[in-house]
């Protein structure tokens, strides 16, 4: 097991910490979004309490799926392919939701769709623990996918 001064190290190296920086704003960028969300469905989708209840849930649970789809993406593509493409995934999901702002009111079932797809890419951004790390074979879930 590395030093503390070695893992101080490792956390202040370039990578590590732009990395790290990167991730925190993401989170927080994404964390934010669930303060705007209710009245959003409400203004645009005229969503009553119940529908905005099975909004915030179905993108609980398409966050779960997407930290595991993260992990299996990162498996298959590393690291920055799949933090790249989980960051283009919700930035796209934002300009939809802005344009859905400005095209209201429009149909639930669209926000509702929206709001699933961008609670899994929100938690997609799941890269490996130390750089050189490789899955256990007996943990790996890569050879499900093939």
């Amino acid at each position: 097991m590395p030093s503390l001064g070695e893992q101080l190290r490792t956390l202040r190296a370039a990578p590590v910490s732009l990395g790290l920086l990167a991730n925190t704003a993401l989170m927080t960028g994404s964390m934010m979004m669930l303060t705007y969300l209710a009245p959003v469905l409400a203004e645009t989708a005229s969503a009553g309490v119940g529908q905005r209840a099975v909004t915030f849930s179905l993108s609980g649970v398409a966050g779960m799926v997407g930290i595991w789809l993260g992990g299996v993406a990162v498996d298959r593509w590393g690291a920055d392919r799949t933090l790249t493409v989980g960051i283009a995934g919700i930035g796209a999901s934002m300009v939809c939701l802005w344009l859905l702002w400005l095209a209201r009111p429009v149909p639930f079932a669209v926000l509702l769709a929206l709001g699933t797809v961008w609670g899994g890419l929100s938690f997609l951004n799941s890269p490996r623990s130390r750089p050189g790390c490789t899955p256990s074979p007996g943990l790996s879930l890569r050879r499900r996918w093939p």
